[in-house]
Order: structure tokens, then sequence, then C-alpha cells
């Protein structure tokens, strides 16, 4: 699987989910969080890239096992860099 570091704006808002006053809300109006990522690609479409944190090298699709997933818009993508080359070949 190809390795990539991706900038991408992901949506924000509030940790409390009480209520808020009009001024606590507007400092999430506009509000870019820009994430800052590395991960393996998993699958990739016209419109989102998935990438997994990691995964077995198993042959076998019932065996192989992937963690920290997350499918990011290809719209909210600021930044991609392929680190592909850095991974070294080979067992």
């Amino acid at each position: 699987m190809n390795l990539v570091y991706v900038e991408w704006i992901d949506a924000c808002g509030p940790t409390s989910t009480g209520w808020l006053l009009p001024d606590q809300i507007d400092a999430f109006v506009g509000h870019e969080w820009l994430v800052k990522d590395i991960g393996f690609i998993y699958k990739e479409s016209e419109d989102y890239i998935c990438l997994v944190g990691g995964f077995t090298e198993e042959d076998d699709v019932y065996t192989a096992t992937y963690h920290r997933i997350v499918s990011i818009p290809k719209s909210t993508i600021r930044k991609r860099i392929d680190l592909t080359k850095h991974i070294k070949k080979g067992k």
C-alpha cells in the first residue's frame, strides 16, 4: 500500500453539547481545523481517500486486519505528499 502525508480541513465544534451563548458559537464560525495525518491508502475514489494507520501483511482477506481508519473527502484536502519511496521493500 502507498503511504501518504495529508493535510485536510475537518469540521469543528465545541466539546460541550450544552447551551452556548452567541459569542461562544461565533468562535467556531468560519474556523478551519487543519488536520495533519499520515496513513496507508486503503482505497481511493474520485471523491474520497480512505487511510489506515496500520495493517497486517496477511494474504488472506479474512485474516488481514486494519486499524485507525479514516475516510477523507478529497474536497477538504489542502496538501498531499506521497511517502511511499521511504518505505523499505522486502521482509
